[in-house]
């Protein structure tokens, strides 16, 4: 299982031009959200690219020589994914003004798609999964402590499986691989600290668990993760 779910934007206001300096006053310094350049996955650096905005252009693989481009229109993202040259597949975010993502659409078709809604703090309480071959579909719900995600409980319109995760945390440090810093910023809102703990449950007597530990550089960004347990990993990161 992957879990798979941050732009500060600063605004300068002077209400009059005609207003001595000394009577200006200015905001607090906003610091900017750290970027990501590089990722490793799997050993292999996965470079990130961005436009003036902050959004993701590319994100890309010379080894594995796979590379996800982005465009951006009213209300929708269009992310292509290639193989060498070979276009390989599409989707298509649809997004709205308020609470961003609203549906995850394979383009070839329409058969595949994931719908997000979303909670009054605008972090995602429901994803569904459904395709048009079939009535079957996938519900998780995400439940929260603040603005942390607790647990989340997936079931299944096909069967009467239930899948529960549960979330612990390094509350004392901030998270800065998240899907922002990626550039991902049509993405809802999510977790500002970094995972410690990741317990899968699938049944009573099938429980995995994952824990993550990270490197941090001097300035509190994370430069390295890994991750033990259920799932394995180990991921170095550079930024911009």
């Amino acid at each position: 299982m992957k879990k798979i779910i941050y732009v500060a934007i600063v605004l300068l206001a002077i209400t009059s031009c005609k207003k001595k300096s000394e009577d200006v006053i200015l905001p607090n310094p906003v610091a900017q959200l750290p970027k990501i350049k590089t990722y490793t996955i799997g050993g292999d650096n996965v470079t990130y690219t961005y436009d003036a905005q902050g959004r993701i252009l590319t994100r890309v693989n010379t080894v594995s020589n796979w590379k996800y481009e982005y465009s951006y229109g009213t209300n929708v993202v269009t992310e292509n994914y290639y193989v060498g040259t070979t276009l390989s597949s599409t989707y298509r975010y649809e997004l709205q003004t308020d609470n961003g993502l609203v549906r995850r659409i394979f383009s070839s078709g329409d058969t595949y798609q994931t719908a997000y809604t979303y909670n009054a703090n605008n972090l995602v309480s429901e994803k569904v999964n459904s395709n048009t071959l079939n009535s079957n579909t996938t519900t998780e719900k995400f439940y929260y402590t603040g603005n942390l995600l607790d647990s989340t409980i997936k079931t299944f319109s096909s069967n009467t499986d239930k899948y529960r995760t549960h979330y612990t945390y390094y509350t004392d440090k901030i998270n800065t691989i998240g899907f922002k810093n990626m550039g991902y910023l049509f993405y809802a809102e999510e977790s500002d600290k970094p995972v410690k703990q990741v317990k899968y449950i699938f049944s009573p007597t099938n429980t995995q668990i994952s824990d993550y530990t990270y490197t941090y550089d001097a300035a509190g960004k994370i430069i390295n993760r890994k991750i033990n347990g259920g799932a394995n990993g180990n991921n170095d990161i550079t930024y911009y």
